[in-house]
């Protein structure tokens, strides 16, 4: 095994490989506090980002197998989740505002949210365990969650 040191949107950045989070692991599970800890993760760099030029902060390790066309991630699968959904709720945001945050928008959501995989057609780059695959869909997609899928995960 040989580990590699990059910052997370360097690792999601894939042009035509997606990752797939294998039916053996956990659903996500995550709750508020462990969100919140990434939050104040992310925000402790910003402030650190305003007084230095360089800024590195460990947000924990990845753990995965680089396979054909996508790489099965084996361990930190709710961290990369949690990053994802992150960055799609910003690219909701930056979509209800100016054309220049619309752009900004599309580039995150070409960059880091989905990938040309099937010749010329871009899809959702996370392909999550079978429960948790039509939730992050419809997330990704602004569609409606039914009652039970609310009650489920919210």
């Amino acid at each position: 095994m040989e580990p590699n040191k990059n910052n997370m949107l360097q690792f999601i950045y894939k042009s035509s490989e997606y990752f797939r989070i294998p039916d053996f692991q956990r659903p996500y599970t995550w709750v508020n506090w462990q969100t919140e800890t990434v939050i104040n993760d992310l925000e402790t760099v910003v402030q650190k980002m305003k007084n230095e030029k360089t800024v590195n902060h460990y947000f924990g390790a990845l753990v995965y197998v680089n396979e054909d066309d996508h790489y099965t991630i084996i361990d930190g699968q709710q961290r990369l989740t949690t990053v994802l959904l992150m960055l799609t709720a910003l690219y909701h945001l930056l979509l209800e505002n100016t054309e220049k945050s619309k752009r900004v928008a599309q580039d995150i959501k070409e960059k880091y949210l989905s990938a040309d995989l099937d010749g010329g057609e871009r899809k959702i780059i996370l392909k999550t365990v079978t429960t948790d695959n039509d939730i992050f869909t419809k997330i990704f997609e602004q569609k409606d969650l039914s009652e039970e899928q609310k009650s489920q995960y919210l």
